[in-house]
């Protein structure tokens, strides 16, 4: 990875395919070559066939027509990744923009997406919320006789005096063949 591009990453492991999930900072003075790393970082990333989630301050205003925002989208959508984020992310009294993004390899996971202004700072809070694969399973029950205290002379004895020879299907039926 390059030493350019301020990410971190961690992998998410739960009840679904593992996750991987990238916290990203463009500062907006970057120069032109750091698309390249973010390219370069990207196809890294998606060669390891897992959902993959990007998001974080790109300071690309995706809003607006402009070439380090085309840049981005030409090479997330080369990657098959989609921004999700649609309404505006940083606002002063001059300005609306959108450069906190969320982009996804898979879009059908999220139960929703969003942002929310928080009055701490000028950006949104940026936030997904993963759908829940809720199994519908009947329960089973099982009985379960604890044999840990188990007499063993007791159940032989038991055995022993049992009446084998009862009305049930399999001595009905042995006793006709």
């Amino acid at each position: 990875m390059s030493e350019r591009i301020e990410a971190l990453w961690i992998e998410v492991k739960g009840s679904r395919e593992p996750l991987l999930v990238c916290n990203l900072y463009r500062p907006p003075d970057t120069k032109a070559d750091w698309m390249d790393d973010f390219r370069e970082m990207v196809e890294n990333v998606m060669s390891e066939g897992k959902l993959v989630v990007l998001l974080g301050d790109f300071n690309c205003d995706l809003l607006q027509q402009n070439s380090k925002g085309n840049k981005l989208q030409v090479i997330t959508a080369e990657y098959g990744l989609a921004q999700l984020i649609r309404e505006p992310t940083r606002g002063t009294e001059n300005s609306s923009t959108l450069i906190d993004l969320f982009f996804s390899s898979e879009v059908d996971v999220f139960q929703y997406v969003g942002c929310e202004e928080l009055g701490l700072s000028d950006h949104c809070l940026i936030y997904e919320h993963l759908k829940t694969e809720m199994e519908s399973k009947q329960h089973v029950y099982r009985d379960v006789r604890c044999l840990g205290k188990c007499d063993v002379d007791q159940l032989n004895a038991d055995l022993d005096t049992a009446p084998w020879q009862g009305t049930g299907k399999l001595s009905s039926a042995l006793e006709t063949s």
